[in-house]
């Protein structure tokens, strides 16, 4: 059994090894055979075994997104964590678990400064490991960890001109400044710049870009810099790797909401305003825009 449990690594769901089993007991005597089925509880370091009460409580480690902790409920807790309550003395055939919903789950325990591993998740602000408790009646379980990690968010961007002028050098990057913000009304926890190449219309190639976002703050406020001689003309987003067209830009601020999605795909339109340059103008030399984030 330990050999199953191993092989099981951290692949696999621990819940599918770690429960109550029957037992068969079998002895023959006086010509007859006696049998009488038991109930074995296999555990883990995970599982609580209360033996003055007589309660066998489960509940297993599990990963969860810092996005969604500050809204889970008990019952997406428990459903994580494959929770369940046993009767250590149950008769296999004649009694199963306890209802799920008489376990309750210390999701709103305040933040405990010295000692932050045993916070309720819903007052969690940041990644990191924390110890998840599981009570029934007088019986509790503060063995099973909520791993929680910061989902990493993408943006894909590319760079188009419309309407081209042959005079007019065209530029051969894109830049944004990325504001992760929780609303415009309030300042920005952090701003990163990042740097894409210039497409034509029918080139449907985006660069990649991961970012990790701080706590309540699910959002990102692009603004481009826009090189001498051309205007913003407009931008398309969708949630999809699909067809970006210029006909379908729209204008304005662009802020994408990151608390439901993943990923989003961006084109910014560019076109001139003169077909008229100046020889020695700045936009013919490379800028120093700092530090770029690939």
């Amino acid at each position: 059994m330990k050999a199953a449990y191993d092989a099981l690594g951290n692949k696999y769901d621990k819940s599918d090894l770690i429960k109550p089993y029957p037992l068969e007991l079998s002895l023959d005597y006086g010509g007859e055979t006696l049998k009488r089925t038991i109930t074995v509880f296999l555990t883990d370091d995970t599982t609580e075994v209360d033996e003055k009460n007589q309660i066998v409580l489960y509940g297993f480690d599990f990963e969860a997104s810092l996005k969604k902790v500050k809204g889970l409920t008990k019952e997406q807790v428990l459903q994580f964590a494959k929770a369940s309550v046993w009767n250590k003395k149950m008769k296999w055939g004649e009694e199963t678990a306890y209802p799920t919903a008489t376990i309750q789950v210390n999701l709103n325990d305040a933040w405990n400064d010295s000692q932050s591993n045993l916070s309720g998740l819903n007052h969690v602000k940041q990644v990191g490991d924390y110890l998840v408790k599981f009570t029934y009646q007088n019986t509790s379980n503060q063995k099973p960890t909520a791993h929680i990690k910061n989902d990493p968010v993408y943006l894909h961007v590319r760079q188009v001109i419309i309407e081209p002028v042959d005079q007019l050098v065209l530029p051969k990057s894109g830049y944004l400044s990325l504001a992760n913000i929780q609303t415009a009304q309030l300042p920005a926890a952090s701003i990163t710049n990042i740097q894409f190449e210039t497409q034509e219309e029918a080139q449907q190639t985006f660069k990649e870009f991961l970012f990790e976002m701080n706590f309540d703050h699910w959002k990102y406020q692009l603004d481009p810099v826009i090189p001498q001689y051309y205007q913003n003309a407009g931008f398309v987003v969708t949630k999809t790797d699909s067809l970006h067209e210029a006909k379908a830009r729209k204008t304005g601020e662009i802020v994408l909401d990151y608390e439901n999605q993943e990923a989003y795909w961006l084109t910014i339109y560019l076109k001139p305003i003169t077909e008229k340059v100046c020889p020695y103008s700045w936009d013919y030399q490379q800028e120093d825009y700092g530090v770029l984030v690939p």
